[in-house]
């Protein structure tokens, strides 16, 4: 078996970086689905759709501060 080679500094920052980047895909993901739920009870009963949809701004007010190349197509 070969001998683990320490990692770099450039390894370490660029996993931490991926970790960082899929927690806060989780937390949106988590408050999406919350904001969702929400908006689904304070719709009108007669009608389907929702008279505060917060989901759509929970998803703007986190891209808009991030670099759009980290945006997904």
């Amino acid at each position: 078996m070969a001998p683990m080679l320490p990692e770099t500094e450039t390894q370490i920052s660029r996993a931490r970086a991926i970790g960082r980047v899929a927690a806060t895909a989780v937390l949106v993901g988590l408050a999406y689905y919350v904001g969702a739920k929400v908006g689904l009870v304070l719709r009108l009963p007669p009608a389907t759709s929702s008279v505060v949809w917060q989901p759509n701004s929970i998803l703007t007010a986190t891209l808009l501060p991030s670099p759009p190349p980290r945006w997904w197509p």
